[in-house]
């Protein structure tokens, strides 16, 4: 069993289960020989066009979600790295995908900004009157307190 750890941002909770994680990506985790990744969240189209070759992978609780680390062999250089995805809160499957290649979304906490965010919460909820970029920055979120990364699956 999974130890699931997510936050509401005002607790921690535990979950027994690892269902945020779509059943797909375990399986091509371990199924698919190659990988591609983006370096950079949020940003459309700007993907790591280095192919890697997956050596091992591991799902991981953490505080805030969970890691999923890949240990790696760069398939142009022959070096050997890990790459960590940290304080994931959601895999998602990309529509396109086919037998030979599939693409999900992995969408982790941007933990600065969720506990910035949650003081600002906090101090409204006390009464405290927040100003304009405050109040603004509180209202637009949802678009800054996750990032979202994109990882490509590929048999060949």
């Amino acid at each position: 069993m999974t130890i699931l750890v997510i936050s509401d941002y005002k607790g921690v909770f535990f979950y027994e289960d690892d269902s945020q994680i779509d059943l797909f990506f375990k399986r091509d985790l371990e199924n698919f020989k190659y990988v591609k990744f983006s370096l950079n969240p949020n940003l459309p189209q700007i993907d790591e066009e280095v192919k890697h070759e997956i050596r091992g992978s591991k799902i991981l609780p953490a505080r805030e979600g969970f890691i999923i680390l890949l240990d790696l062999v760069n398939t142009e250089t022959g070096e050997q790295y890990s790459h960590a995805f940290c304080d994931v809160v959601r895999v998602e499957p990309n529509r396109s995908f086919t037998s030979e290649s599939t693409k999900y979304y992995i969408t982790c906490l941007n933990r600065a900004e969720a506990y910035n965010l949650r003081e600002l919460r906090e101090w409204k909820e006390n009464g405290l009157t927040l100003d304009k970029e405050q109040n603004e920055r509180l209202a637009n979120s949802h678009h800054s307190e996750h990032f979202t990364f994109r990882i490509r699956f590929n048999k060949n």
